[in-house]
């Protein structure tokens, strides 16, 4: 494997790694096209190797992080109200520290303290996020909330 020339080792947007292969096969590079990563071959680009590096792939984040929290919103709502319908037919809440909650200060208090505390958590931490990363604040209210509104809409119907 011998070093490319010096065009093809980079510039100040990142490293380049280029190679011949033995008996004249194709030139491969390894680096960076305008943001995005990419692989070229014989001064082909052939694609994006990471879908979190910048260019195009940078317009589609703020979206995936918009739909991440609009799930969250409504796992958020569909738990909360089947909890109270559930509630309100006969059901018991399974998690012992909201079942604590709401039968101290009542189910509209203790449910809207645990979310508002669940939402607070995710926002503070999705600071600490990578950028691509900061999707994953409302993903993780979203999955156990999801479950929770699933788990509530059994229960109602077996109920029911």
């Amino acid at each position: 494997m011998s070093s490319s020339s010096d065009g093809d080792r980079g510039d100040s947007t990142g490293a380049s790694l280029a190679a011949v292969l033995p008996d004249e096969g194709p030139s491969i590079a390894l680096g960076r096209a305008g943001q995005s990563d990419s692989l070229d071959v014989d001064g082909e680009r052939m694609g994006v190797l990471s879908g979190w590096t910048g260019g195009d792939e940078a317009i589609g984040r703020p979206r995936l992080e918009a739909a991440a929290w609009l799930v969250a919103l409504v796992a958020l709502v569909a738990d909360v109200a089947l909890t109270r319908y559930g509630l309100a037919i006969g059901a018991v809440e399974a998690n012992p520290l909201a079942r604590s909650l709401i039968e101290s200060v009542g189910p509209a208090v203790a449910m809207g303290t645990l979310k508002l505390f669940g939402v607070a958590v995710a926002l503070s931490t999705r600071g600490f996020l990578p950028e691509p990363y900061r999707f994953l604040a409302p993903v993780c209210l979203a999955g156990p909330w999801t479950v929770a509104a699933l788990s509530n809409a059994v229960v109602v119907f077996v109920l029911l």
